[in-house]
């Protein structure tokens, strides 16, 4: 498995324990690389992050990105 793969899963799980009701929107996420100028996106089925961004990143600043994600998973999901 590749490391930057790895550490995504990782953080994945850590939000698990920490804040469960973020990672429920998070875990059904399908992670996407891409090479767009992002570190991570969503559009409400898949979690699209920047291997780069990622290399450059902790794994707390991981986590705090994963989190901001919360309100635009919400947001998608929300019958229009």
């Amino acid at each position: 498995m590749d490391a930057t793969y790895k550490l995504m899963v990782e953080m994945k799980i850590r939000l698990a324990f920490e804040e469960p009701e973020i990672a429920r929107l998070i875990f059904p996420l399908e992670f996407q690389e891409v090479n767009d100028d992002i570190c991570m996106e969503t559009d409400g089925k898949r979690l699209f992050y920047n291997r780069e961004a990622i290399r450059n990143l902790t794994s707390d600043q991981i986590t705090k990105n994963m989190r901001e994600l919360k309100s635009a998973i919400e947001a998608l999901k929300e019958p229009q």
